[in-house]
């Protein structure tokens, strides 16, 4: 498989330039097209997550994100409270061809140290969507078939623990005190049921080979410690001097990790999922702000901290036999770094270094996060990520997610 597919401007599916079936998006006749390269882009290997985008990607082991990252880790999904559902969209290749584009809609729900992420599965419940502009396919007869948005989906289903928050929670539901190691240690493991649906053109277009469907499944795991914890389980409770707390986390997710498992095509031909492993680590720090009487209004939407983080991850293909993704090679690594200020103000920087899509580059972004009582609230995000050199146009990636915890909707004594 070629690095690259070649594809005519104005019909957007090289592999259909040169086949008696082909694609046209004028009502008259075909003229001749302008050809141009553009990436051959798989929706399984774009990241869905505006913020894990800004710090470079490394997010395999960002246990405090609002947004966790399942696609690189399900057992992230573990640290996750209340209801949210978010919105991102990607536009690919401004400027070089329209219309192409990464859509997410996800949701999330968690409670008591279990979190589950949906994006298609259960069916039409959240979608991840690289999509590409809305063409009008000929067969081979010179017959119109009605026009379609070829396009690929990741739908996926994931499950994380996290192990001591939930024994803790639920010693305490039961009358009893929640385990005293549960602020220092957490335990979470995931997993992740995922659907890659490709539907690049209508089956009697080259009999169905732009078509295929196949299965496969991910799982994850992260442990986080804190050697140094000063501020304790509340956050917003009084105090007279600055504390910190040191946390540190490392991670392990396999993605695709069924061997027998292909996308299969309605023409009899099957594409292997690549097998990829990563290996992931986090350090956060936070300063809780003095003197700090606990009473402020502005405590209802901020809060009294700062935190500085840093994250590395690092990726391999471990079993592959599709085309430039062959078995035992470096996929990518990725470093980043995150400022949260009040817990409302975020900045990201990092860098990548992906060696199978040939990308490397500086990332970069921001987030605005507004909560009242952390029970219900708003947020935005956007990243600048990098794309091929010979390329020069740079994805700018925009998200928005709302969100309701009913925990903390229950009126205060």
């Amino acid at each position: 498989m070629s690095r690259y597919l070649v594809i005519p401007l104005a019909l957007c599916l090289g592999a259909l330039a040169s086949a008696p079936a082909r694609a046209n998006t004028e009502s008259q006749p075909a003229q001749s097209a302008t050809i141009i390269e553009i990436p051959n882009e798989s929706v399984q290997l774009l990241d869905p997550s505006i913020e894990a985008a800004g710090m470079g990607g490394a997010s395999s082991a960002v246990f405090w994100q609002e947004d966790p990252n399942d696609h690189a880790n399900p057992a992230l999904v573990g640290f996750h409270h209340g209801l949210r559902y978010s919105f991102g969209q990607t536009k690919l290749y401004e400027g070089l061809i329209e219309g192409v584009q990464l859509r997410t809609h996800r949701v999330l729900a968690g409670a008591w140290g279990i979190g589950v992420a949906m994006s298609g599965k259960p069916d039409k419940v959240g979608r991840v969507r690289l999509s590409y502009p809305e063409q009008t396919f000929i067969d081979e007869f010179g017959n119109p078939l009605a026009p379609m948005e070829p396009h690929q989906d990741v739908r996926t289903l994931a499950v994380g623990v996290s192990v001591i928050d939930l024994v803790s929670n639920i010693m305490e539901f039961r009358g009893g005190a929640p385990l005293t190691i549960q602020p220092r240690v957490s335990l979470a493991v995931g997993h992740a049921w995922k659907e890659v649906a490709i539907d690049m053109a209508p089956p009697e277009v080259l009999g169905g080979a732009r078509v295929g469907k196949g299965e496969n499944r991910d799982a994850g795991a992260v442990l986080r410690i804190a050697p140094m914890d000063q501020i304790g389980r509340d956050l917003d409770a009084p105090r007279r001097r600055a504390q910190y707390r040191l946390e540190l986390a490392g991670a392990y997710s396999r993605l695709n990790y069924v061997d027998d498992e292909r996308i299969n095509y309605e023409d009899g031909h099957g594409e292997e999922m690549p097998d990829i492993r990563q290996y992931g680590a986090s350090a956060r720090l936070t300063m809780a702000f003095a003197p700090n009487e606990g009473t402020s209004w502005y405590r209802d939407w901020a809060a009294p901290a700062v935190f500085m983080a840093l994250a590395w991850d690092h990726a391999d293909i471990h079993r592959s036999t599709v085309g430039p993704l062959v078995a035992d090679i470096d996929y990518t690594t990725r470093i980043g770094s995150e400022l949260s200020v009040f817990d409302v103000f975020f900045l990201r920087l990092g860098h990548v270094e992906d060696y199978v899509r040939d990308v490397e580059g500086t990332t970069y972004g921001a987030g605005v996060s507004l909560k009242y009582k952390n029970a219900i609230g708003v947020r935005g995000d956007w990243a600048h990520y990098p794309v091929q050199d010979v390329l020069d146009q740079p994805w700018n990636r925009y998200g928005v997610s709302v969100f309701v915890d009913p925990f903390h909707l229950k009126p205060e004594d």
